[in-house]
């Protein structure tokens, strides 16, 4: 995909693009940049996509980049390791979902974000972004402080079996999509459930 020069906002445009490999920017483009075909804003400091279909195994987000939009790697099948640097501080819903070989999500000395037993977390621990789908294991623990699980954050999970939190009063849009949870028990602190939050799941029953 080439972005044409006139072209000035992103939003998550190339979601399902399961065959991409490369994004291009037309000359004279004064908004985006491509860097290895990862389309970023004209600064660098925004990463907008990581193609779907890009046969690298780990990459290592630029320093200049502060942050990471929703879906930005959505559905890459190669990635097994991603690092990101100290300067990230906003990382968008699903950033990491649905990378069926990624298993580590690497923060550092990151303060904003932690990786903790298959997910990214934001907010001070208290927002599920993204569970790596490459993680061995079918079942998952949601640590005590977590209050949202964000958009897509389970996409396509292979996940079977879900511990909700008495914390948790969110489960946003697509949360679930298509993950392979059977069964899940949902808190009585829980007051917003997002539209396709089970969509395409493999649930067959749930309790409260």
């Amino acid at each position: 995909v080439e972005i044409p020069s006139r072209l000035s906002t992103y939003d998550r445009a190339f979601m399902g693009c399961s065959s991409l490999e490369s994004i291009t920017v037309a000359s004279g483009n004064s908004h985006f940049s491509a860097v290895d075909g990862i389309l970023f804003d004209d600064d660098g400091k925004t990463l907008y996509a990581y193609p779907a279909a890009k046969p690298e195994t780990s990459y290592t987000v630029p320093e200049a980049v502060t942050n990471i939009s929703s879906g930005a790697f959505l559905g890459n099948s190669s990635l097994k390791t991603v690092a990101i640097g100290t300067k990230v501080t906003a990382i968008g819903d699903g950033a990491f979902s649905g990378c069926g070989s990624l298993s580590t999500i690497s923060v550092g000395d990151n303060k904003a974000f932690q990786f903790t037993t298959g997910m990214l977390i934001g907010n001070s621990g208290k927002d599920v972004i993204s569970y790596a789908n490459g993680v061995t294991g079918s079942t998952v623990a949601i640590s005590a402080k977590v209050t949202t699980i964000g958009e897509y954050a389970f996409y396509y999970a292979p996940v079977t079996s879900v511990t909700f939190p008495a914390s948790l009063t969110s489960i946003e849009t697509s949360a679930f999509e298509g993950c392979a949870v059977t069964s899940v028990t949902l808190p009585s602190s829980l007051d917003r459930i997002g539209d396709a939050a089970f969509y395409s799941s493999a649930l067959t029953s749930v309790a409260v």
